[in-house]
């Protein structure tokens, strides 16, 4: 299984299914369940009550990644974007599944999940 390190609160957003767009600066070929790990740091915005307490360092959940396309202002809302979508690609996602976190270390780019994680998270 094939992994994404994004930051808090996108992480949280993306398995809890309020963010169905993740913006990147490349596209992927990718398509089928991805796990979301959350990175340690969290993302510069102003947080909402609670949000600096998100898990951090870990696997929270999968999402199923079904297309890749330039990302355009139609998917804004869906990607919790504001600015220029110049050069930026929408990886759409669906069907987002929450799990028990599962403690490991990120990576840039999309990574492959160790054999022993697996399992753990589905």
């Amino acid at each position: 299984m094939r992994a994404l390190t994004v930051r808090q609160p996108w992480a949280e957003y993306l398995v809890n299914g309020l963010k169905l767009v993740e913006v990147r600066s490349r596209p992927t070929t990718h398509r089928g369940r991805l796990a979301i790990h959350s990175a340690k740091t969290f993302d510069d915005i102003d947080p909402i009550d609670g949000e600096l307490d998100l898990p951090r360092g870990v696997i929270v959940g999968t999402v199923e990644l079904y297309d890749c396309i330039p990302l355009t202002e139609g998917l804004f809302e869906a990607a919790m974007f504001e600015g220029d979508p110049a050069d930026l690609w929408a990886w759409r996602v669906r069907d987002p599944q929450r799990v028990e976190p599962v403690e490991w270390r990120g990576q840039l780019s999309l990574w492959n999940i160790p054999d022993e994680l697996i399992e753990a998270v589905g």
